[in-house]
């Protein structure tokens, strides 16, 4: 749980766009592994320039990421972990509901790769929105592909739009997707139920899904369960998407493909199969807007 290079600048874009610190909750106790050298640069890319007089503040409190919050203008700040070992503040299994003694205290919670280890996700995020004051964010960033084992869960982006919505008290102001090397260009993804196509994506690199969202108002969360999109409104494409086909022979392969099967040796088939991969753009999709971070 932590702050590398692509979740820092999350935040740090979240703060350029008045997200507001003064009372922050983290779900975990978040270290901080970005190098003195990136965060200045990253201090500049944001136009951030008053937390560059922070820096070595920052780092006095390293593994830690208090300091930076603090620098953001946390003034009162939390650790929420299942456990005293990193120093929580709060102890408390977000598998449980939150006391009430934390409803309604913090502008922001954020979460730097937690909610996937966390087996009751819902109740997760009743706790989210419950911790939450009106007018406070959720920042989250968590795994969404090529995190196997990781934790518990890699999370659609579907999941995300779904919850963190008008009917559950959430106005879900960005969700990106980015590959988690220091180069990767972010993706901003549009809710499939409005282009009304899956968001779906094949990649060979692990990848954050990275959301901001403002609670809006005082609802409660799954009052009415959500639904993945397609399953609720299915006329998409204007035909029932989930029929069966007519025949098994929907089901086979072109007759090309079926003789290179039987005859290409399997190692040449792996190899092409991963050629093709790699020139595959798999960021084209009508959900997806790339952008520098």
């Amino acid at each position: 749980m932590g702050f590398d290079l692509q979740t820092l600048r999350f935040v740090l874009d979240a703060k350029r766009r008045g997200v507001d610190f003064s009372s922050t909750a983290m779900l975990g106790r978040q270290t901080l592994a970005v190098p003195a050298d990136d965060l200045r640069a990253e201090i500049e890319r944001y136009g951030l320039e008053p937390l560059r007089s922070a820096v070595t503040d920052i780092y006095a409190g390293f593994p830690y990421s208090d300091a930076l919050l603090r620098a953001l203008g946390a003034v009162e700040l939390d650790a929420i972990d299942v456990s005293e070992y990193e120093g929580a503040s709060v102890v408390l299994d977000m598998n449980r509901p939150a006391p009430e003694s934390l409803h309604g205290r913090f502008t922001a919670v954020i979460d730097g790769g937690t909610l996937e280890h966390i087996f009751d996700v819902p109740q997760a995020f009743r706790n989210v929105a419950a911790l939450l004051r009106v007018g406070g964010h959720f920042v989250s960033v968590n795994g969404t592909n090529n995190f196997m084992g990781h934790g518990f869960y890699q999370f659609s982006p579907e999941l995300f739009f779904r919850v963190l919505s008008p009917q559950n008290g959430f106005e879900l102001e960005t969700l990106v997707l980015a590959e988690t090397h220091r180069d990767s260009y972010w993706y901003e993804a549009t809710d499939p139920a409005v282009v009304r196509e899956r968001l779906e994506l094949v990649n060979g690199h692990p990848t954050y899904v990275m959301v901001r969202a403002r609670k809006i108002a005082e609802a409660p969360l799954f009052a009415t369960v959500p639904q993945q999109s397609d399953y609720r409104d299915q006329s998409w494409r204007g035909t029932d998407i989930h029929a069966p086909p007519a025949s098994e022979a929907a089901y086979r392969a072109p007759l090309s493909r079926r003789i290179l099967r039987g005859t290409l040796p399997r190692g040449l088939k792996l190899r092409l199969r991963a050629l093709a991969q790699a020139a595959r753009n798999a960021y084209t999709a009508p959900h997806l807007r790339k952008r520098e971070p």
